[in-house]
Parts: C-alpha cells; structure tokens; sequence
C-alpha cells in the first residue's frame, strides 16, 4: 500500500500520514488521539485506516542503520521525550522532535519501552 504513492493522490501535500491500524483497537484509539494532538499544535494530519492482513512483510532495519535514522523514545502516556537520528560521522546526536515524530507509531509491547 505504502509503495503504491497513487494510494495517496487525495492527501494533501504536506501533511502528516497516520496509519490507524484495523486489527488492534487500543492501537487505533491511541493514533487517532495523537493525530487529534498533532493537529491541536498546527499540524496537517491525514488518517488512514489500515487493514492489516493486506500489508506487505517488512524487513526490520539492520543494527547497522543507515545515516538518518532516527530513534524515538516515548513516556509512558505516548509523548516524544527524546529523538536521535545517526549522522554522517556514524554518532547518534538528539534533535528537536518533528510533527511527525509525535505523530508516530508508539513503541511495540513486546519490545518495552525505550527506542522504538
């Protein structure tokens, strides 16, 4: 779905994508309170329902991630507390979390709290 962009000519440019998963509804409950928050602070947000079953198997990202990715820690009521990204010189240096970091997904239960 997500490697399909003309899944997605009827969101606006710009704006925040929040995926609200069909199969878990605390999940769905707690995107769609974030997105309602993203947009409170300004942010253009775009729910998507999900249908779970339908999407491709994802390959995790090596422990070796590539330069740019970012590591995001939660609190315990789903807030941004800390965003990390890898830079050119292999550190990881913490930055001002985006729109899009509070509209993320929240860490997975099995994994605990932390990076996600």
């Amino acid at each position: 779905m997500i490697a399909r962009p003309d899944a997605y000519d009827d969101m606006p440019r710009g704006s925040t994508l929040i995926l609200v998963p069909d199969d878990d509804p605390a999940q769905a409950d707690w995107a769609i309170r974030r997105g309602a928050a993203a947009a409170r602070r300004g942010a253009s947000v775009y729910l998507r329902r999900t249908v779970v079953a339908d999407l491709p198997e994802v390959v995790s990202i090596p422990l070796d991630e590539p330069i740019g990715s970012r590591r995001i820690e939660y609190a315990e009521d789903g807030a941004v507390q800390k965003v990390m990204v890898k830079g050119q010189d292999g550190a990881w240096h913490e930055v001002e979390p985006t729109h899009e970091d509070a509209a993320g997904l929240p860490p997975r239960r099995d994994e605990g709290r932390g990076c996600a």
